[in-house]
């Protein structure tokens, strides 16, 4: 990740741990088999439960050959329940931290994962370049058991991939609508935050202000 995400990491002694130098794969996986799982918890609660999305997803991009990725979250809504909406969003991601996430949740995540890798195999020509990219980059035999990888993940290592996001205690919310000007004249500007912002960014912000700055000198050549 970048300089804040791993001053975050840090700040919260992370470590992907042992697994991740077993298998090159297994921070990425891990991370898919979260945001499939956040994704059920999203459509469950901000649009079955409490019915204030139409459609609600997670998507993630990690890109290739860097250490680092990002994700947002889009919630489709009506124009009088969009800060509720984003404000319960906001919730749901957060709720692995009271809530962990369980096994029934993980095992069903995986069964759509293997639904959805197997209809691409099958219609996307794109899927297997893309494996035979990846074929020359790991070590020999590591393909092999990246088959048995996503089957070997559980709750545990769910749970520690939604530990690495960054972002979480201090979200940026974007309202956006569409349509006419009465239709964007239902958000107030001098209304209350979406959500709250915690105190962990600033104790990051602080504790990076107390680290030892590294001098630099240039001497210039007339």
């Amino acid at each position: 990740g970048d300089k804040t995400w791993q001053c975050t990491s840090q700040y919260k002694n992370f470590s992907w741990g042992p697994r991740a130098e077993q298998h090159p794969l297994y921070p990425a996986r891990a991370t898919e088999l979260m945001m499939e799982c956040m994704n059920t918890r999203l459509l469950g609660r901000v649009r079955d439960q409490l019915s204030l999305a139409y459609n609600c997803d997670i998507e993630l991009t990690m890109f290739e050959g860097f250490d680092a990725g990002h994700f947002f979250c889009k919630v489709f809504t009506f124009p009088q329940t969009l800060r509720e909406a984003a404000a319960a969003a906001v919730q749901v991601l957060r709720s692995p931290g009271p809530l962990p996430f369980t096994d029934h949740e993980v095992e069903a995540s995986k069964k759509v994962m293997a639904w959805r890798e197997g209809r691409r195999q099958r219609e996307d020509r794109s899927y297997w370049l893309g494996r035979l990219k990846l074929q020359g980059k790991l070590q020999h035999g590591a393909m092999d058991d990246e088959s048995h990888l996503l089957e070997s993940l559980g709750a545990d290592d769910v749970q520690l991939a939604w530990q690495a996001l960054g972002g979480l205690d201090d979200p940026t919310v974007v309202l956006t609508t569409s349509g006419t000007p009465d239709v964007a004249a239902v958000l107030h500007p001098h209304d209350l935050p979406v959500v709250q912002h915690s105190d962990f960014p600033e104790a990051v912000l602080a504790q990076e202000a107390l680290a030892p700055k590294s001098s630099s000198k240039m001497d210039f050549l007339d």
